[in-house]
């Protein structure tokens, strides 16, 4: 019993470990994982940096490419409006062009001088040169007005339009900066617990390998002690074996004891199987006999004479011959039937032979036989007795003691045997019997009957 609580306390204790190793593979594997989520983590945000980054620089790159081309454009604007150049080319071209309506009035003037024009119309000429030229410069300094509005206009929108987008990426760059600082926080609060649960882990791991530790250190006394424990139950079993083989051997010299005394009540019982048999043999002819004799009996003609009870010698030895009712009974001391032992010459009176009578008529009619606190009739009874011994007889006959079950009245039906072939087989089977039992004794010779106090009885 020791050995199986240390077998289960071994089979606990492994369990344990199993159980503690699983717990550790399960917190590598969740470290395992966790690191394999902070390096996707950090993994994922440096390429959203770099791909913020990016962003930027492309934002930047573009920013600046417009503000050059705004630049540009704002230079040749100013260097259209205000360069030497151009202003030299306009003023030529307005000067060609007046001096195209000056070559055209002078023609004119040289047609009129021709024609011989009248001074009104001269004077109407050089109105209208007059007017055209007023209305020229007024439509110059009208442009003029008109292109410093629309470059001042033009910087407005541009300086708005810089200030736009700065703010834009400027919003954008916070926004940024905001969401790579709470990944950050996040990586780092991530980082702390994972340290927490790892310091927790290697304490956890140290405990755990101190347990076992002493957890071996017991298990090797424990088995040290089954150890001495199963060398100490194997001399035991060595010394039960050994008093088994005693108990035993004892066992088996009670054995052929038992066996020779089993012996001995076989062949007891084989003795008495073989009285039984002699017993019941006998039983069986004193059977026949009876029913043969009341068959005899039933069978018998009586002859008597009548003669009243008074009229009856003083006496006189003879007995008178009357049948008795059926239903009387043994108890009331009067005989079945009397038979007077005279003849009818020798009874000296002429009134008896007068009397005489033949009882033709008359049969046996036994009383009932009471037997076993029942009543029976004689018939009746010998016919049971005679089932009963066949019974009796089939029982021995097929029963499991094997003795010499020979006739001894012989096996034919219908011949007559003699008394004296009777004794003679009974003293054949009582020599086979002393052949076959050596020194037993014979079935017909029966011990003497034991009195209540133990002396024979003659």
């Amino acid at each position: 019993q020791d050995l199986d609580v240390f077998r289960y306390e071994l089979e606990r204790m492994d369990a344990s470990v199993q159980g503690t190793q699983r717990t550790v593979d399960r917190v590598v594997g969740e470290l395992g994982r966790v690191q394999d989520v902070g390096d996707s983590l950090r993994a994922d945000l440096e390429k959203r940096l770099s791909q913020q980054s990016k962003m930027l620089n492309v934002f930047k790159m573009e920013l600046e490419v417009k503000l050059v081309s705004l630049e540009n454009r704002y230079d040749k604007l100013s260097d259209d409006l205000w360069g030497e150049e151009t202003g030299l080319a306009k003023v030529m071209h307005d000067l060609s062009h007046t001096n195209e309506v000056v070559t055209s009035m002078s023609t004119e003037f040289a047609s009129m001088k021709h024609d011989k024009a009248s001074i009104a119309q001269l004077q109407m000429v050089q109105e209208e040169v007059n007017n055209f030229t007023l209305e020229t410069n007024n439509n110059v300094t009208a442009l003029q007005q008109t292109v410093d509005r629309m470059m001042a206009d033009m910087k407005a929108h541009f300086q708005t339009a810089t200030n736009t987008v700065a703010a834009h990426n400027a919003a954008m760059l916070q926004e940024v900066r905001t969401a790579y600082q709470e990944e950050l926080h996040e990586a780092a609060q991530v980082r702390k617990k994972v340290d927490e649960f790892m310091q927790s882990e290697r304490e956890y791991r140290r405990t755990l390998e101190d347990s076992i530790c002493k957890s071996q250190a017991q298990t090797e006394d424990l088995v040290r002690q089954v150890t001495s424990e199963v060398e100490e139950v194997g001399k035991l079993r060595r010394r039960d074996r050994n008093s088994q083989e005693v108990e035993i051997k004892a066992v088996a010299k009670s054995l052929a004891t038992v066996q020779d005394s089993s012996q001995h009540v076989a062949q007891s019982l084989e003795h008495l199987s073989a009285v039984i048999w002699t017993m019941v043999q006998c039983e069986r002819a004193a059977s026949a006999l009876d029913l043969q004799d009341d068959q005899d009996r039933s069978k018998i003609a009586l002859m008597g004479y009548k003669e009243e009870q008074s009229e009856r010698p003083r006496g006189s030895k003879s007995r008178k011959g009357r049948a008795s009712s059926p239903s009387a009974s043994e108890a009331d001391g009067q005989t079945i039937i009397n038979v007077d032992e005279r003849c009818l010459s020798c009874c000296g009176k002429a009134q008896t032979v007068l009397s005489g009578f033949k009882m033709a008529c008359l049969q046996y009619s036994p009383a009932p036989v009471v037997f076993s606190r029942k009543t029976y009739n004689r018939s009746d009874l010998l016919g049971l007795r005679e089932k009963l011994l066949s019974q009796v007889h089939d029982a021995l006959q097929h029963g499991p003691v094997e003795f010499d079950k020979a006739e001894i009245f012989g096996a034919t039906a219908n011949t007559t045997i003699s008394s004296g072939a009777i004794v003679d087989s009974l003293t054949g089977q009582d020599g086979r019997l002393s052949k076959a039992t050596g020194s037993r004794s014979s079935p017909l010779s029966m011990p003497p009957i034991q009195s209540a106090w133990g002396l024979p009885r003659c």
